[in-house]
Order: C-alpha cells, then sequence, then structure tokens
C-alpha cells in the first residue's frame, strides 16, 4: 500500500511566503525584554482600574457586557489568582 498524505491540501500559489515564515519562525522576545517594556516596569501585579478600563474598551472598542466579560474578565480572573 503506498503512504496516505497528510494535513489539507494546499494550492501553493495562495500562499504567501512572509506569512507563513512569521508563522513557522515567530519573533520571541527574551525575557529581559519583557521585563524592561516601559508598561511593565511597575510590575505585573499593579492595580487596574477597572471602570476605567470598561469604559474605555465600550467607548473605543464598543465591548460591553458579555463580550467584555469574555475578553477582560479573562485577565482579572488570571491577574487575581495569579496574586
Amino acid at each position: 500500500m503506498g503512504q496516505q498524505p497528510r494535513g489539507v491540501p494546499v494550492d501553493p500559489n495562495c500562499l504567501d511566503i512572509k506569512i507563513l515564515n512569521k508563522y513557522n519562525r515567530p519573533t520571541v522576545s527574551t525575557n529581559d525584554q519583557l521585563r524592561n517594556l516601559r508598561g511593565l516596569r511597575g510590575g505585573w501585579d499593579r492595580p487596574i482600574d477597572e471602570l476605567k478600563l470598561l469604559d474605555l474598551t465600550s467607548f473605543r472598542f464598543n465591548i460591553w457586557g458579555d463580550r467584555y466579560m469574555r475578553w477582560v474578565g479573562r485577565v482579572l480572573l488570571t491577574k487575581c489568582l495569579a496574586a
């Protein structure tokens, strides 16, 4: 018996090699680079003003209620559990 093909057949004419390379070899920051990011210099445990965050996400991104809890709630829960 012959070998069965693996994966999903993809038309090679529809691929952008630059995009494929970003998935194949993603840019990864070192721990030192991440620690020195301006927004993280104060640490991960800085308080979050949830009312201000809700105002920003609802006004700028039209994120309310369920969407807010699905996207932002997870971050807040993870931050709370990590503490």
